[in-house]
């Protein structure tokens, strides 16, 4: 009860507001009107989801998000569902109304191929990007789509480095300006996915 009240203060409301103003809208990404399905991966407290359909019409957007199962949960001798008892996210995400699912960050995602618009993470992969990972978010993003990342760290030890390298290996181009930025001093990476040609 404490969770979900200290999650729906103004303060964590306004948190959402802001991050997408000043980090995501750079991109301009959200905004496009060929991006109509988004998976936020580690949804978290759907402070995405919640910005987005308050700041565009919730008409064009539809916004997926998820939780994953941490090896950290692993290691604390939870595995599977149980690793949610200690963060309600699922319930409290879908007490807003955005639809959530949960699946495991190591194993493969549970949507077809070519399905989301855009995939965004704040926070699941900043800090280790599994090789398995990548290879799931080429799949499950359609032609053109983009993929989000936070990496605050740009350290290439964050593993940052090697998501480069599959990038490239991938098609993947780089989108926004700066080194590697979506805006100068911004966290946020993004890459489009090629967009398949027939000759």
């Amino acid at each position: 009860k404490a969770y979900c009240h200290f999650y729906s203060s103004p303060f964590v409301e306004a948190f959402g507001r802001r991050k997408y103003t000043e980090c995501l809208r750079p991109l301009r990404i959200f905004e496009r009107p060929d991006v109509r399905l988004v998976l936020d991966m580690g949804g978290g407290t759907a402070w995405l989801a919640r910005a987005l359909h308050e700041m565009l019409p919730p008409a064009k957007l539809v916004v997926v998000t998820s939780n994953f199962w941490h090896e950290t949960s692993r290691e604390r001798g939870l595995d599977g569902p149980e690793s949610n008892v200690l963060w309600p996210h699922p319930q409290f995400i879908a007490s807003h109304g955005f639809p959530t699912v949960s699946f495991d960050l190591y194993s493969f995602f549970p949507f077809g191929e070519s399905t989301f618009d855009v995939l965004h993470s704040a926070w699941s992969l900043a800090d280790r990007l599994p090789e398995r990972t990548i290879f799931e978010i080429h799949r499950v993003l359609r032609p053109g789509g983009f993929f989000v990342i936070n990496f605050p760290n740009m350290e290439p030890s964050s593993g940052l480095d090697m998501l480069f390298a599959y990038a490239k290996l991938l098609g993947w181009r780089l989108h926004g300006t700066g080194p590697g930025c979506a805006a100068p001093g911004s966290p946020y990476l993004a890459w489009q996915m090629p967009i398949a040609t027939f000759e």
